[in-house]
């Protein structure tokens, strides 16, 4: 999903919808946003050089091979996560697999309100919520990815995916 949103263009109708939503005290926050949109459409034909959260050091990752960039952005955001949820207490902390997720929506979309200390009846957590959750791609990058992709992917991440219980 990640080479998917790399290879899509910018979508203008949801930054302008984000600009519409954002306070006007927030808007500073936003024109890095404006200016990453218009860099990709007049540097990038449209496409995207990076996308999502960027850790330290990104703008170095540039150069490598899509795969081994997202893959490793990948790694230190989970890295990131697992390192940072030790502050908090046992009884607020809650990993989720994806897989999981898209498993048993129910029981994990119950297990997360219970953490959150959310109410039951919040809309979050209702019907809408199940519904929208799919197991349909949990093997979908089988299909994407070609073997030097998922060697690369291996290469970057697999200590951290295997430490996840990925199987290689």
């Amino acid at each position: 999903s990640m080479l998917r949103m790399l290879e899509m263009p910018p979508d203008r109708d949801r930054l302008l919808a984000r600009l519409r939503e954002t306070p006007i005290l927030e808007m500073p926050a936003q024109v890095p946003l404006l200016f990453r949109h218009l860099a990709g459409r007049l540097f990038h034909g449209g496409q995207r050089t990076f996308w999502g959260p960027r850790p330290p050091g990104w703008q170095k990752w540039l150069a490598l091979p899509k795969p081994v960039m997202l893959a490793r952005q990948w790694r230190h955001l989970v890295e990131a996560a697992q390192r940072d949820i030790e502050i908090f207490p046992g009884q607020q902390r809650l990993q989720v697999r994806y897989e999981d997720l898209v498993s048993d929506p129910a029981l994990w979309l119950e297990k997360i309100r219970e953490v959150c200390e959310l109410d039951a009846d919040d809309a979050a957590f209702g019907t809408g919520a199940l519904e929208q959750i799919s197991a349909d791609r949990i093997d979908a990058w089988r299909g994407v990815l070609d073997e030097p992709s998922v060697a690369q992917i291996e290469d970057e991440a697999g200590d951290l995916l295997r430490l996840l219980g990925y199987e290689d």
